[in-house]
């Protein structure tokens, strides 16, 4: 359901989107793996320990930014419903964003004493930011996937590895090779594929953002939908957090070298699980929620 102030979307077959976000995943994956070698001899173990660190922090709190109304973007029959679950995904990054500063504020001693880490004291205040830029990028992510622009996504992926590796090589090569220049080029690296989603989309869409969104409509699509904010966000939570938990103790119990190398492991190894199952996921998800519209979800599933 497309309204005409809408840029209508091409429907493809579910192959051939899968294979458009493989496709960027594949050209993202091959300029991380190539560079390897290169920057692990730029920079020590300590900093990519580092770097763990603070991805892991920024990581759980990531992941429910938008209090998982992001998953909801795709779920109304109607567009303009969907720009108010878009809207209200903004506002609640922000809101997580600036509210995260209260802890960080209260806890970064003890936090930086359980985790023996010193160095990571200069960059907790980016913890903020990034919250909110990976937020930002989730809602963009989940509205790109409804309207099944997929080939977007495949060159943010792209643009993202670039730019964060072409920093990482150069500022190594101009010798400031630290666990802080890993964690602006990854810095970095988000905010330019936040804007290559975003400056499409809302080239786009801006006129029906403005046009539809209100707060009388993100009210309603607030209770119709909470029981992401209720159920879902506790699961993605502990999900989070028992990924990022052997990082934690590592550091806690050993040091950031150790950290290093797990998280240099732990890349390489999560490569091929990114590589075709995150594809899959995300075009299935959008299919499904077509599909429950249609009374169609079954053949759906049995045929993937």
């Amino acid at each position: 359901m497309v309204p005409a102030t809408m840029t209508p979307s091409r429907p493809s077959p579910f192959g051939s989107d899968v294979l458009t976000l493989v496709t960027g995943t594949a050209i993202a994956q091959v300029i991380t793996v190539l560079a390897s070698p290169i920057i692990t001899r730029l920079y020590g173990p300590e900093s990519f320990g580092l770097l763990a660190l603070f991805t892991s922090i920024t990581s759980i709190v990531g992941v429910i930014a938008c209090l998982r109304y992001e998953l909801a973007i795709i779920l109304p029959e109607s567009d303009e419903d969907a720009a108010n679950v878009f809207g209200l995904c903004i506002i609640f990054v922000t809101l997580m964003s600036v509210v995260s500063i209260i802890p960080l504020f209260l806890f970064h001693e003890p936090l930086l004493i359980f985790l023996k880490a010193p160095g990571l004291a200069s960059f907790l205040w980016l913890i903020p930011p990034v919250i909110f830029v990976s937020g930002i990028f989730l809602a963009l992510n989940y509205w790109n996937t409804r309207t099944k622009h997929f080939h977007r996504l495949s060159t943010a992926r792209v643009f993202r590895s670039f730019a964060s590796t072409g920093t990482q090589l150069g500022l190594g090569f101009l010798g400031y090779a630290s666990g802080g220049a890993l964690i602006g080029a990854s810095i970095f690296g988000q905010i330019v594929s936040t804007l290559a989603l975003g400056i499409q989309i809302f080239r786009d869409h801006i006129s029906f953002f403005r046009e539809h969104i209100s707060r009388a409509r993100m009210k309603e699509v607030l209770k119709r939908y909470n029981n992401f904010s209720k159920y879902d966000i506790w699961s993605a939570l502990l999900n989070s957090l028992s990924w990022q938990i052997p990082v934690f103790l590592l550091s806690y119990f050993f040091s950031t070298t150790v950290v290093g190398y797990y998280s240099l492991g732990m890349m390489m190894i999560q490569l091929p699980m990114s590589f075709i199952g995150g594809s899959i996921a995300q075009v299935f998800y959008q299919r499904a929620a077509e599909a429950k519209m249609n009374d169609n979800l079954r053949p759906l599933v049995e045929n993937i």
